[in-house]
């Protein structure tokens, strides 16, 4: 786990955190916000106990106005480094215009919509997942 800090702001490791991919920075990078403020940047961390939020309201205004905009995010806590993390092999994505918005998990040969996942691993490969589906 790497987390640069950003404006000298702190990390308050008991309060979940959400997680979005920052297209400002070259290379794959993610930004951390807590209390509604960036408080890091990484390309290495994990999260347990995770929800895929998507913000309605700010993907229309996405799709309409051509602008980017963040709006949709995973949301959980962040893993301890003391914290074996199994290796996650679900890809996960988020695309506005296709899935129709959600973030999805491609699990043998199968499209998911996933709205809750166990782990996310942000990694400069990508961000992967930990789900568990049923059937």
């Amino acid at each position: 786990m790497t987390l640069n800090p950003f404006k000298e702001r702190k990390v308050d490791f008991s309060l979940p955190v959400e997680v979005y991919r920052c297209l400002t920075k070259s290379g794959k990078w993610f930004s951390v916000r807590q209390n509604g403020l960036v408080v890091a940047h990484t390309n290495d961390l994990t999260l347990k106990h995770c929800e895929a939020v998507v913000n309605e309201s700010g993907k229309k205004r996405c799709l309409t106005s051509g602008k980017r905009n963040v709006h949709a995010f995973i949301r959980g806590y962040i893993v301890q480094e003391d914290f074996a993390v199994p290796k996650l092999n679900d890809y996960l994505r988020y695309e506005a215009v296709s899935n129709n918005g959600f973030f999805v998990v491609k699990q043998n040969g199968t499209v998911w919509d996933v709205k809750t996942l166990d782990l996310v691993r942000f990694s400069k490969d990508g961000v992967f997942a930990k789900i568990d589906i049923e059937g």
